[in-house]
């Protein structure tokens, strides 16, 4: 990511004191949408014209900062309604969070290295889990299903992020189109037959497709 100089704007320090939680967090937010997820103190304090030592005031450090700016992003999440049916209301489940997901693609990277960042974050487990359990599922199968979706969802996400940048930032070397296009189609006969597809991972059509499978598979269970 293209780190960004503060403006001159900010360039002139804050009064001691004059910060609030909640306009670091805004501030956080705004920095990781332009670097990504390697934001640092230095930047969001730059941001916001105070100084980096400042934010400790409020935020012990980075870490808590960024567990309390994911909590936050998972405040978000819009719950279905529950309609009683356990595939039905897994799918709504799913769908909804990939949707956070995607709407704040910058944080991806974040929850892989901050998976329980907050309450927000335990009461969006809390309604899966009771989702499955409520179902007739074992404890350990509610767990491992849960598990399935939040890596179906973490793992689609980063892909479509890594799609979306190689586009938009024009990737060097061959596309994976080219690049599938030079395999031998005697040593790779069903990759070169799917290739069309291939190129297109990460396509919301094959997230309802992979997401369908593995609810059709409870009617097993």
């Amino acid at each position: 990511m293209t780190r960004t100089k503060s403006t001159s704007a900010n360039s002139i320090r804050r009064p001691r004191n004059s910060l609030s939680r909640e306009e670091i967090l805004n501030a956080a937010e705004r920095v990781g949408q332009r670097v990504g997820g390697d934001l640092t103190i230095r930047e969001i304090a730059g941001d916001l014209g105070a100084s980096p030592m400042s934010l400790y005031r409020y935020f012990d450090s980075r870490e808590i900062l960024i567990s309390n700016l994911l909590d936050r992003i998972m405040s978000r999440f819009e719950y279905p309604t529950r309609t009683g049916d356990l595939q039905t209301d897994l799918v709504d489940f799913a769908r909804s969070h990939k949707r956070l997901l995607d709407a704040h693609p910058w944080a991806v990277s974040l929850f892989f290295t901050h998976p329980s960042p907050g309450p927000a974050t335990d009461r969006i487990g809390e309604t899966a889990l009771s989702i499955l359990v409520g179902g007739g599922l074992s404890r350990e199968m509610a767990v491992s299903v849960f598990s399935a979706v939040i890596a179906l969802n973490y793992g689609w996400a980063s892909f479509a992020k890594a799609r979306s940048e190689s586009v938009i930032n024009g990737t060097p070397g061959l596309s994976l189109a080219d690049s599938l296009s030079l395999l031998s189609d005697d040593e790779f006969p069903v990759t070169r037959q799917v290739a069309p597809e291939l190129v297109e991972y990460g396509a919301h059509r094959h997230y309802e497709l992979a997401l369908g499978v593995l609810v059709t598979g409870l009617r097993t269970v």
